[in-house]
C-alpha cells in the first residue's frame, strides 16, 4: 500500500512514497512473486537499493499461473524452461565479491519428483562448464541436497552441499541461503523451512570481478543445462544476511508470507 504524501509516517519511506511491508526491506535487491500470467516476472522490490526493471525476469518456456504457495507460481519443466534476470554481468556482484560479499536468497519450491537426479538450478551467475574457473555463484538442487558453489576465476571459493534431506517430499518448502564474507568461519548458512540448517565456510578468496552470466533462474549457462523441475514462488534476493527472526516471519509456520 502506497501513499503519495511522505509526511504520513505509516511505513518505510521509499522514492517519496510510503509503502507497508511486513519487515524492513532495507537491502532488498529483487523480489519476484511469480503472479504474472504472461510476459516478464516483475521485480516487486520497493527498497531504496532495489535493482529495478533490470532485475525483471525474461521467461522462456515456463508455465504461468500455476497454484503457488501464495497466489500463483511458475512451473519449470526440467527440460528447457528458464528465466534470465536482465543482461548485466555486474548487478549481482554483491553475492560473491571479496570486498563486502553478502547476500540472502529466499524462495519457496515444490519439486515434481523428490528424488530426481542431476543439477537443477534455482539461481546462477557463473559459467559452470565443468571447470573451477568460474566467477559468480550457483545455487542448485542435486537429488535431495542443496548445493552452493562460488568461484573466483581460478578455483572454487565455496563448493558446499547439504545432507541429503533437504527435499523431504513433493510439497512446498521454504529455502533460505545466506553468506557473509566478513565472517571468518561458518559464514554460509543453508536451511529449509524453519528448523533444518547447515553451515559452511569459504575455502579460498572470492573475486571482485564481474560474474559471467546475467542472473539465471531455473537453469545454468544461458539456458543450456541444469534445468529446474518444479514450482517456484516468492523468491527474494537481498544484499544482507537476513536475521533468523525475519526468515521465520517469511516462513510463517509453513503458510508463507508476502513481503508486501
Amino acid at each position: 500500500e502506497e501513499h503519495p504524501y511522505s509526511s504520513l509516517n505509516c511505513g518505510f519511506l521509499i522514492n517519496s512514497y510510503i509503502h507497508s511491508a511486513i519487515l524492513s526491506d532495507t537491502s532488498l535487491k529483487a523480489y519476484w512473486k511469480f503472479n504474472e500470467s504472461s510476459g516478464d516476472i516483475i521485480n516487486q522490490s520497493q527498497s531504496a537499493v532495489d535493482l529495478g526493471t533490470p532485475a525483471d525476469i525474461q521467461i522462456t518456456g515456463a508455465t504461468y499461473s500455476q497454484s503457488g504457495k501464495i497466489g500463483n507460481s511458475l512451473l519449470f519443466d526440467g527440460v528447457n524452461d528458464y528465466g534470465k534476470s536482465g543482461t548485466s554481468t555486474s548487478q549481482y556482484n554483491y553475492m560473491h565479491d571479496d570486498t563486502s560479499g553478502i547476500f540472502t536468497l529466499n524462495f519457496w519450491f515444490n519439486p515434481t519428483d523428490e528424488t530426481e537426479a542431476g543439477e537443477q538450478h534455482f539461481f546462477n551467475t557463473a559459467n559452470l562448464a565443468g571447470s573451477s574457473t568460474v566467477i559468480g555463484v550457483s545455487i542448485y538442487r542435486q537429488s535431495d541436497t542443496i548445493s552452493f558453489l562460488m568461484g573466483n576465476g581460478t578455483t572454487y571459493v565455496i563448493n558446499f552441499s547439504t545432507p541429503a534431506t533437504f527435499f523431504p517430499d513433493n510439497n512446498w518448502h521454504f529455502y533460505s541461503l545466506t553468506w557473509d564474507k566478513s565472517l571468518g568461519s561458518n559464514n554460509l548458512n543453508v536451511k529449509y523451512d524453519d528448523a533444518n540448517s547447515q553451515n559452511g565456510t569459504i575455502a579460498n578468496t572470492p573475486s571482485n570481478s564481474n560474474h559471467q552470466y546475467a542472473g539465471e533462474i531455473g537453469s545454468r549457462n544461458a539456458g543450456v543445462s541444469g534445468f529446474l523441475h518444479g514450482y517456484l514462488d516468492e523468491m527474494s534476493n537481498w544484499s544482507k544476511v537476513m536475521s533468523s527472526a525475519d526468515r521465520t516471519l517469511l516462513y510463517n509456520s509453513g503458510s508463507g508470507r508476502e513481503i508486501y
